[in-house]
């Protein structure tokens, strides 16, 4: 008689999700801070991917207009960039970490994410969308910026950013990967781009405080997940900060999470109440579920779509 199938050995990614605190209003060291943060609780276990809050190595002085960052930020062989990377050589393992970059020939800042690979080197990706898509690059520069006016203390991307002009993808030992930062979990065209370009793991770095966009973050990330058959990994600023120095604060969400493709939050971390990390194990297998079950991305229909 024939045999049962033996079931497939899980294919595990050991993940940890870095929920930022609080940085001080200060423009150097917050590399070095964020690594003496997250060394102690990485130690204990080994892991693959290590996924950080937007703009992990500053306060999100986007809340503000102070002057005084418009010359701030670094460029990617920065110091507080390096220090990160030298965490991901003693780990072995990937760190995904979103800072201001400098360009160093523009002199522009950038609402950036590298990715360190386990050797504590910056990782070529692949630009896949915009006017030099099929180039090689080491950053992902925030395609969406955000900016807002209507309320207090407000949001000021523009103030201080150039807007990036394509989404990347990176190639990984455990699959592609691409990022997004914050305000691109919005727009449906960042999930489908990445998505198109085979990108199956897709990083979410947020610093969001504003009720209306901190409701629907999570249902946000569920249905792009679905829609697009990707696991989501969603690291959220927590705690209160500064916002400058005129005394003002912002509490962050927090409320980081990995999603599967089918939607569901797999693992959590607290809402608000600071630096958090979170460990969890993903199965790769999943997608493999998740082919057999919908097909929403082999059913479309390019050729009926309005372009732009």
């Amino acid at each position: 008689m024939p045999q049962p199938a033996t079931p497939a050995e899980p294919l595990l990614l050991s993940v940890a999700i870095g929920q930022c605190g609080p940085q001080p209003w200060e423009r150097s060291g917050g590399g070095h801070r964020l690594v003496e943060w997250l060394r102690p609780a990485l130690a204990e276990s080994p892991v693959d991917l290590v996924v950080l809050s937007e703009l992990a190595t500053t306060p999100f002085f986007s809340v503000s207009t102070d002057r005084s960052w418009l010359t701030g930020g670094e460029a990617l062989d920065g110091e507080q960039v390096a220090a990160v990377g030298r965490l991901a050589a003693e780990l072995g393992a990937h760190v995904l970490l979103p800072f201001a970059e400098r360009d160093p020939r523009s002199g522009v800042l950038y609402n950036s994410v590298a990715l360190l690979g386990p050797d504590g080197e910056p990782v070529a990706g692949s630009l896949c969308s915009g006017p030099h898509a099929g180039e090689e690059v080491f950053t992902y520069r925030k395609v969406h910026l955000s900016e807002n006016r209507n309320v207090s203390p407000g949001v000021h991307e523009k103030y201080f950013f150039k807007a990036g002009d394509g989404f990347v993808v990176f190639d990984t030992p455990f699959g592609r990967l691409a990022p997004l930062v914050c305000y691109d979990r919005s727009f449906p065209e960042s999930w489908r781009t990445v998505r198109a370009a085979g990108a199956r793991l897709v990083a979410v770095a947020t610093a969001t405080s504003r009720p209306e966009r901190v409701a629907l973050l999570q249902r946000e990330l569920s249905v792009a997940a679905v829609h697009n058959g990707v696991f989501v990994l969603s690291a959220c600023k927590a705690g209160e900060e500064s916002a400058g120095p005129n005394g003002e604060s912002v509490c962050y969400s927090g409320g980081s999470a990995v999603v599967s493709p089918f939607g569901e939050a797999t693992a959590e971390a607290s809402a608000a109440r600071g630096a958090e990390v979170l460990r969890c194990h993903i199965d790769l297998g999943t997608f493999d579920d998740y082919d057999r079950t919908y097909h929403f991305f082999r059913d479309r229909r390019p050729d009926t779509y309005a372009s732009g």
